[in-house]
């Protein structure tokens, strides 16, 4: 039995975890905010600033089945307290860096604390709800993702204006400190025949349990739907906008941030369709939309505003069907292995948009002219890299069509 506590309490727990999923996200992109900012400040061009926030997803990527084992063995508890922990010190520690070195250390113990949010919350959901229920919150699980990164994208603009990048990073980390307090005050202790059994599983079992292949290619889908939010929205598209449509970097962060709230829709009803509606289908539409969304968005031809933003949110929306795989997890995984299965997929969520923000941070500084200067940045510059974004998606529709949803997966 799933469900040890009332739905109430079930909620509670699953909307803590969620908000500090919230609080990630939004330290997450942050940096698209202030890339020419820490470019001006530490004399470096934007290839390096890329480089310094990938270590973050580096970080963050290699932790992710590590987490999920030790969520599965040692509990939600003590797992999202120390990450919690951590990921205040990082960002605490990142606004005080005056050295360029200081601010990879930094972003790199963000990345640790960072690692647990999204397994956090996905395994309080098979913790706490029945199976019936897990698709909500889910899906609202991946809304409080996108608030943040759409507040981050919103909120900063105005604050860097006036506090600077240093203060907004150090207001991070102190609420980081909340939620480690939170965790440990709110979650309950687990058990310890609950905690002796899970260590004493047997490596075969939880293999068996896993479904490798399965796990895998939902995690591959994850990770090509997603790499339009890491590499484009999260870094790329306001200096991309900013060049291409002469923005100032408040206007350009205004029309990205319609990707988050196309997300924000599309999040709220991924779990209730993966629910009632056939799960290739919807991880083929939700490919091939993102997929014209994104060649609209970079096409050079293409230079109407409205449009521009339409295809910002239908871009958002078709992107949260990566949550579909977290789904799929959540209701038919046997939970034994979820943290570790969640894990998986988390890892291949991320790791290919990180892969793809790499190249392009490679490209684009193989494509500038002056090392030092981010003003010679063009349109041109950063429209042959971006292209590598929809040939991501189009492998994302062929991995749909690999993916087959096999109820008894639990019962094995």
């Amino acid at each position: 039995m799933s469900t040890e506590v009332s739905i109430k309490k079930a909620w509670f727990f699953a909307i803590l975890a969620s908000a500090y999923f919230f609080l990630e996200f939004f330290a997450r992109v942050s940096p698209s905010t202030f890339v020419f900012d820490l470019s001006r400040d530490f004399q470096v061009n934007p290839v390096h600033v890329g480089k310094m926030v990938s270590i973050y997803f580096y970080t963050f990527i290699l932790l992710q089945i590590p987490i999920g084992l030790l969520i599965d063995r040692w509990g939600i508890r003590l797992v999202m307290t120390a990450a919690a922990f951590l990921f205040a010190m990082g960002n605490l520690a990142f606004s005080f860096s005056y050295t360029w070195m200081l601010l990879d250390g930094s972003r790199l113990l963000m990345g640790l604390g960072a690692a647990a949010s999204l397994i956090g919350a996905l395994k309080v959901i098979t913790r706490f709800f029945p199976e019936k229920a897990r698709g909500l919150p889910v899906g609202l699980t991946a809304v409080f993702g996108v608030l943040g990164a759409l507040a981050s994208q919103m909120i900063l603009p105005y604050t860097l204006e006036s506090l600077g990048w240093r203060y907004d990073v150090w207001l991070i980390g102190l609420i980081g400190l909340g939620f480690t307090f939170c965790f440990w005050f709110f979650f309950p202790k687990e058990s310890k025949k609950r905690a002796a059994a899970a260590a004493s599983l047997p490596w075969n079992v939880v293999l068996k349990k896993l479904h490798l292949p399965f796990v895998g290619l939902l995690g591959l889908y994850a990770g090509l739907v997603n790499a339009p939010t890491v590499a484009f929205a999260s870094l790329w598209g306001i200096p991309y906008l900013m060049k291409a449509y002469h923005l100032s970097s408040m206007s350009a962060s205004k029309i990205v941030s319609f990707v988050w709230i196309g997300q924000i829709l599309g999040g709220s009803i991924v779990g209730w369709l993966c629910d009632r509606f056939n799960h290739r289908m919807l991880l083929l539409l939700g490919a091939f939309g993102a997929f014209l969304s994104m060649w609209f968005i970079i096409d050079p031809h293409f230079q109407n505003m409205p449009l521009l933003i339409l295809c910002m949110m239908t871009l958002g929306i078709f992107c949260s069907s990566n949550y579909i795989a977290f789904a799929i997890v959540a209701k038919y995984m046997p939970q034994e292995v979820t943290g570790l299965a969640s894990g998986i997929v988390s890892t291949l969520n991320i790791a290919l948009g990180t892969l793809l923000q790499l190249i392009i941070s490679l490209l684009v500084g193989n494509l500038i002219q002056d090392k030092m200067e981010v003003l010679v940045l063009t349109k041109s510059t950063l429209l042959l890299p971006l292209i590598g974004v929809p040939i991501f998606l189009l492998l994302g529709m062929f991995v749909a069509f690999l993916i087959r949803v096999n109820r008894s997966l639990k019962a094995s």
